[in-house]
């Protein structure tokens, strides 16, 4: 019942966002269901003991009561605690109750993400570097882009991602001197790929290798498993 509740809850929330002339029935059925759900995690909370101790009952205790509170709250823009509306999107995670696989990969993402810490804060000080110096560089030749160290850091992450960086380095060359032009070519060419096409296919397969060893290490147990219980059998028949 809870799983089929959580799939219509996400239908319900996709249908919302065409703002038509249903959007009063469904933001009435959306209240309907998360008054349900917060029972829901009412009763598991008092009959279970320890039920909060995990990570995702907590997240999914959160999110229900959050999106309760949201529904007592005036459909006015101008109210900060709209905001707390925002949450209700968020219960569409309660389909990882519907797909157990969905936990699976929780935890295989948890363990890469231990494993590639150390390459991603070293790719935000490179990111912290390169935006410092493009900003000492061309702060005031081109403003549009690097006015700022916000502006700057927003600019060096679009370098990273491959997002319209011919446009920034036609802008560098444009706007100074043949020599700092040139230069800002290149050095926008070099960030882009060094850190955009070698530093982010680096951080992908650290990502990758961390999925495939804890694979790799399930199967090496498995034959360990079995490698002892055929040694048993063994020295059994030996026995007799």
């Amino acid at each position: 019942m809870v799983n089929i509740l959580i799939c219509i809850n996400s239908l319900v929330l996709f249908a919302m966002c065409f703002h038509n002339e249903m959007y009063p029935t469904l933001v009435y059925c959306d209240h309907l269901i998360t008054i349900y759900f917060s029972m829901e995690i009412t009763y598991k909370i008092y009959s279970r003991k320890g039920y909060l101790s995990s990570i995702i009952s907590l997240l999914d205790a959160t999110i229900v009561y959050i999106c309760l509170i949201g529904m007592f709250l005036p459909e006015y823009n101008i109210s900060s605690l709209m905001l707390l509306r925002l949450f209700r999107t968020l219960k569409c995670f309660r389909l990882i109750k519907v797909f157990p696989q969905f936990r699976k990969i929780l935890v295989n993402l948890k363990l890469a993400f231990k494993t590639s810490v150390p390459v991603i804060l070293g790719m935000i000080l490179v990111l912290f570097i390169i935006n410092i110096s493009l900003c000492q560089l061309y702060g005031k030749s081109n403003p549009e882009y690097f006015e700022s160290p916000w502006r700057g850091f927003y600019t060096t992450f679009r370098l990273f991602t491959i997002e319209g960086w011919y446009e920034i380095s036609d802008n560098i060359y444009e706007k100074n001197n043949s020599f700092m032009g040139a230069f800002g070519v290149i050095l926008v060419s070099g960030i882009v790929f060094i850190c955009s096409i070698l530093g982010i296919s680096f951080i992908t397969s650290a990502f990758t290798d961390e999925f495939c060893n804890d694979n790799d290490k399930r199967v090496l147990d498995k034959l360990e498993e079995l490698e002892k219980k055929l040694d048993k059998l063994t020295k059994e028949k030996e026995n007799e």
